[in-house]
């Protein structure tokens, strides 16, 4: 099983797409994303729910 593990997204849209490109690319079976996926600073409002 091949595994791609990413973390520390941050709300950035950039390293997103970086993230999509290298999940195309390399084709793992599963994604373990290990948190930090918003900044929860000014930038971002807290998701509800």
């Amino acid at each position: 099983m091949k595994l791609m593990i990413a973390s520390d997204l941050h709300g950035s849209a950039f390293y997103c797409r970086q993230l999509l490109a290298a999940m195309e690319r390399e084709q793992p079976d599963k994604l373990l994303l290990l948190g930090d996926i918003l900044y929860h600073g000014p930038r971002n409002d807290l998701p509800e729910g």
